[in-house]
């Protein structure tokens, strides 16, 4: 209950403040305005949301990120809170790769086009080609991007990881683009599970980059490796996770969790 009255109360207000603000025009006109304004204002606002409603974001990894190259990084799809939580670890301007429901979310949608947002829609191929076409040039261009490569939100804390696209891996085997692995836990119940909890725990698990060309698995190879890789890490997050947050929920939290 009161992390949606701070939500309403507390963070809300400066997000209709930040909208009329910078984030409509930003979304508008991108190419007006300095990339390195818009991110530092768009990180900012994810940073002051994860104040406001109390998330405890643990990350191990963080410099893995470098600001000095061009990186393509994958992370595992749990929540609309996963770009946010991205955004607000690093000061490194990220362009975000989603699907195209997402820019027609509230703020979200807004806040993501003003970083440059690509847009993919799953279901016209052609689209998809184009879209990932300008994520090549993008990156030849010297942007970080992040990409979900499960290509959709997995609901459920306990499944496995959604199939990764090998789709998603091509552009990176083609450029020899650095891949950094993020694995995210947490984010599908920040706002769902009432809890006597002063702050909420998220964390952001995230590997060293890879190179393509150590071992030129192909896109296919790329996509079973990191599909792998990454569920491991996900398991090893949720292992302690569990340890750490059972005794705080309820015994109706805990069948919420565990289905």
């Amino acid at each position: 209950m009161w992390k949606y009255l701070r939500l309403v109360f507390v963070f809300v207000p400066k997000l209709i403040w930040a909208y009329f603000a910078w984030i409509f025009a930003y979304s508008r006109h991108p190419e007006k305005y300095p990339l390195s304004q818009r991110y530092a204002k768009a990180h900012k606002l994810c940073l002051q949301f994860v104040k406001d409603i109390r998330l405890d974001v643990h990350h191990q990894g963080l410099g893995y990120i470098r600001r000095q190259k061009p990186q393509y990084i994958i992370v595992n799809h749990f929540g609309f809170l996963d770009p946010i939580v991205i955004m607000a670890i690093t000061d490194k301007p990220l362009l975000f790769v989603a699907k195209k429901e997402a820019k027609k979310m509230p703020f979200i949608g807004r806040i993501l086009q003003s970083i440059d947002a690509v847009f993919l829609n799953r279901e016209d191929l052609k689209q998809e080609v184009k879209a990932m076409s300008k994520v090549k040039k993008i990156l030849q261009g010297g942007r970080t991007v992040v990409i979900f490569p499960e290509g959709t939100r997995n609901r459920k804390y306990s499944a496995d990881l959604g199939m990764f696209k090998p789709g998603a891996f091509k552009v990176p085997e083609v450029l020899d683009v650095e891949i950094v692995p993020v694995a995210v836990i947490g984010t599908q119940f920040a706002l769902l599970l009432s809890t006597n909890w002063k702050t909420f725990p998220i964390e952001v698990l995230i590997m060293p980059p890879y190179l393509p060309s150590s071992e030129k698995l192909g896109s296919v190879g790329l996509s079973k490796k990191f599909q792998e890789l990454m569920q491991s890490m996900v398991n090893d997050i949720r292992e302690k996770e569990n340890n750490r947050i059972s005794a705080f929920l309820t015994k109706r939290q805990k069948e919420l969790i565990s289905n």
